[in-house]
């Protein structure tokens, strides 16, 4: 896993996130930061995919005729 390769910790030490941003910030000699991301790939939901909206029961009796 890249987090373990770059601050050289087994993953699996850790038992929250909170201990996973005391290594990282440890490492950047500050505090994290919350940013806003503004992207054009990305849309304010926060998802990088088309969004659809699905109807599972009609799909699944259509299926299972």
């Amino acid at each position: 896993m890249y987090f373990e390769k770059k601050y050289g910790v087994n993953i699996k030490d850790f038992k929250s996130t909170i201990e996973i941003d005391q290594v990282i910030e440890k490492n950047l000699g500050r505090k994290l930061k919350i940013t806003r991301c503004e992207s054009p790939i990305i849309c304010h939901s926060g998802c990088v995919f088309e969004l659809r909206e699905y109807d599972v029961e009609d799909y699944l009796n259509r299926e299972l005729r």
